[in-house]
């Protein structure tokens, strides 16, 4: 080292990079707007064959001066942060900056009459940090940056150790930051303002669960179902909001032509991440509860059969018994409906892996401006930043179910089959009805009554009878005359819940009671079970043919507001008629997973993302995902099975 200047050079290629990378790699770290992060490990010896050169860095840069340009230099700062008083990255105001550093110095450890050092010091990380401009507090200043300062460690290795063949790490990297300070003010801005609908719209879901269970004030019950409701709501307003953020990050920051903004550092990412936990804490909650909602419904199976005809000689004999097996098929088929949804899971997954994997989408997350799927061979690749992981993963994952819902509803559905309107016409055929009750005075009534007045015949007469219905010659499958109408939502008096309640309840719980020794369930019990399946029946098949006195019912059409908000303004509780209101063929289905889609693919989307934010892999993301659903599936099936057996009065065993 005797201070010869060796030549002034614009940085390229691994410079300041000991590392054996080839120049495709080390020239990404002088492309402006790149996130690198390169580092590796070489024996320690080798740093003795090293020679001590010293670097001053400069920006080139033009400055006016009225009509004219002038080429300046500005020389970059450097922050030892071996240094004690640099440390704290906060307390800038006590750095002690220099303009000139080294990667190796192998002449201050030389000491007495041996050349070689006993120790060296060696340049252990060295970053580049560029910090922008504000566009928004400096619009008239896009593109431009603040002075970069370099933050140098060091640190030494002893000789005696670097013969033991010790390896020494070096790292070198360059980040960019923007202030964000405005940015996160409008998320939490935004997130606020929402919030207030959210809360809004949970306290009118609250309201209207009150009613429909027959609450004359606000009590404890109601309370849970609002904060449960608010977590939903609230989930959504956290996810919208950091996915239109992130989102917005991402395509500006990749679609630009000049760099006048950059993604958000690991640090400033951090309340995106706290938002996002968040959002799959409350929908974790909110979809919990729903489940629990939804394996706790009353549902009575209302068979409309009448005894064949028979000769009084016949009769004297006995009544001949109806069968059974209807009710036990309309039974099945609502048990496989329960778990019925309008995305299949397994597909979802299979296209997620394609869209990210195989199409090599998930490229598109790196920190680094390009924007190609498959980026060339041996070049450089930016580390992920998850704020695109989270906007693309989300993006995609919504995309795609989507695309799911409007081929298997908007077309399969019409072009081969619809579950929903099928189970229709099993009630009809089979001459059945279906009370569910959602809520304790408000439900679900799908009517099943046969426009043949009967339904156990032989095959000749089954085919004989659809075509009678196809040629128009027999009545309508509608509740009303001369109507086809046949699903309706319900407010029901609480003089019938009373009724249900006597009569069905007492029956249920012991039903439920006999659990595994459901195999000798006879006596008292049994007797039971059958008195009360049998005057429930009757009683409602009274009820739905207005042969009831003091207790009746009306169809009508809901209001404009009250389908919108999912309530109804008239309150039939008090009253002794109950309310059906016409509906779009399937309202039932809200306790079904069928109606509650939506809810469930914004859990899933969360599940995904919040697999992805520990995780950082697409892969694992979505077979965590897919895990969960099938999880969720499972205990649907399971608890609403078991309680489809205890409400209806059927034996568990012929549920398949």
């Amino acid at each position: 080292m005797d201070g010869t200047f060796l030549g002034a050079n614009l940085a390229s290629g691994n410079v300041f990079q000991l590392c054996n990378i080839s120049s495709l790699v080390a020239d990404a770290a002088w492309q402006f707007g790149t996130r690198y992060e390169q580092s590796c490990k070489i024996m320690a010896k080798d740093l003795w064959d090293e020679p001590t050169v010293f670097y001053d860095l400069y920006i080139p840069y033009i400055k006016n001066e009225g009509d004219e340009t002038k080429e300046m230099m500005y020389s970059v700062p450097n922050r030892i942060v071996t240094d004690d008083t640099n440390k704290d990255d906060k307390d800038d105001k006590n750095w002690i900056l220099t303009s000139r550093f080294f990667i190796v110095d192998t002449i201050g450890g030389i000491s007495g009459a041996s050349p070689e050092p006993k120790i060296i010091r060696y340049l252990e990380s060295m970053e580049i940090r560029v910090k922008l401009f504000n566009t928004r507090e400096s619009p008239d200043k896009p593109g431009r940056i603040h002075p970069p300062l370099v933050v140098l460690r060091y640190k030494d290795i002893l000789l005696e150790e670097a013969n033991d063949g010790k390896e020494v790490e070096m790292k070198f990297s360059v980040t960019y930051e923007m202030e964000m300070k405005e940015s996160k003010k409008d998320v939490e801005i935004a997130v606020g303002v929402l919030s207030v609908f959210a809360v809004l719209l949970s306290a009118i879901e609250a309201w209207s669960w009150s009613r429909r269970s027959g609450k004359v004030a606000v009590d404890l019950s109601s309370l849970v179902k609002l904060l449960f409701s608010a977590a939903g709501y609230l989930s959504y307003v956290f996810l919208c909001v950091i996915f239109f953020t992130c989102l917005y990050w991402f395509v500006f920051f990749k679609q630009q032509t000049f760099v006048h903004a950059v993604l958000p550092t690991k640090e400033q990412e951090e309340f995106i991440k706290h938002y996002l936990i968040s959002a799959f804490v409350l929908k974790l909650l909110n979809v919990g509860f729903l489940i629990y909602s939804q394996i706790s419904v009353d549902v009575f199976i209302l068979d409309w059969e009448r005894p064949p005809l028979v000769s009084s000689k016949a009769k004297e004999a006995g009544e001949p018994p109806i069968s059974v097996w209807r009710t036990y098929l309309v039974a099945n088929e609502w048990n496989e409906l329960q778990i019925r949804r309008k995305t299949r899971i397994g597909l979802q997954l299979v296209l997620v892996i394609f869209v990210m994997k195989i199409l090599g989408v998930e490229n598109l997350c790196s920190a680094d401006p390009h924007n190609q799927l498959w980026p060339e061979e041996g070049k450089y690749m930016a580390s992920h930043s998850y704020v695109c992981r989270l906007a693309l993963g989300v993006a995609i994952w919504l995309g795609l179910a989507l695309l799911q819902s409007v081929f298997w509803v908007g077309i399969y559905s019409g072009a081969v089959e619809d579950k929903l309107a099928q189970f229709t016409d099993v009630c009809s055929i089979s001459n059945i009805s279906v009370f569910v009750m959602s809520h304790s005075h408000f439900g679900y009534y799908i009517h099943g009554k046969s426009a043949h007045g009967t339904a156990d015949t032989n095959m000749a007469g089954l085919m004989d009878q659809l075509q009678r219905e196809a040629d128009d010659l027999c009545g309508h499958r509608g509740l009303q005359a001369g109507s086809d109408h046949q699903t309706f939502s319900m407010t029901l008096p609480h003089k019938l819940r009373a009724y249900y309640d006597k009569v069905v309840t007492p029956a249920s719980q012991a039903n439920a009671g006999q659990g595994a020794t459901r195999a000798r369930l006879t006596g008292t019990v049994l007797e039971n079970m059958v008195h009360a399946y049998t005057t429930m029946n009757r009683f409602l098949t009274r009820f739905l043919e207005h042969a009831l006195r003091d207790l009746d019912y009306e169809v009508r059409d809901k209001m404009f507001l009250e389908t919108v908000l999912d309530i109804e303004f008239q309150d039939a509780v008090a009253g002794d008629k109950a309310v059906f209101y016409t509906d779009n063929g399937h309202s039932f289905d809200s306790v079904l997973l069928y109606g509650n889609e939506f809810s469930l693919t914004v859990f899933e989307v969360l599940v995904f993302a919040f697999t992805d934010l520990f995780a950082s892999s697409f892969l694992v993301s979505a077979l965590t995902t897919y895990l969960v659903s099938k999880a969720i599936s499972v205990v649907r099936y399971t608890a609403g099975r078991a309680n489809l057996a205890t409400k209806t009065l059927i034996d568990r065993r012929f549920l398949i």
